[in-house]
């Protein structure tokens, strides 16, 4: 079983199983059939404007892997109806880090 560790926010660490897919998904910003049978977390807080407290909205994050690749998928709600233009340092961001040796200290995003 792979295992990775996901920190999507300061403190907050969740372990997933990256399950394993014959079929790459596709990457074209739509969350497709195959990523049902992948591991998932939801259980996330925001560290802005304050830590540590409940999201303001939801946010779902998907795992899996093939022999080469490992594939991320997030899904984000928001209240704000408005399309974004251009980003901004106050927009909602979502950070991927991975810690490969489990040293907790360092980490790739």
């Amino acid at each position: 079983m792979n295992l990775v560790f996901l920190c999507l926010l300061i403190l907050s660490k969740k372990v997933l199983e990256v399950r394993y897919t014959e079929i790459p998904p596709v990457i074209d910003g739509s969350i497709e059939e195959i990523w049902q049978k992948a591991d998932s977390a939801c259980d996330f807080v925001q560290n802005m404007p304050y830590e540590k407290c409940p999201p303001s909205d939801e946010t779902v994050v998907y795992l899996l892997q093939d022999a080469n690749n490992l594939y991320v998928a997030f899904r984000c709600w928001t209240k704000n109806t408005k399309p974004v233009k251009q980003m901004t340092t106050n927009d909602d961001a979502v950070v991927f880090y991975i810690d490969p040796f489990g040293s907790k200290t360092t980490a790739y995003f």
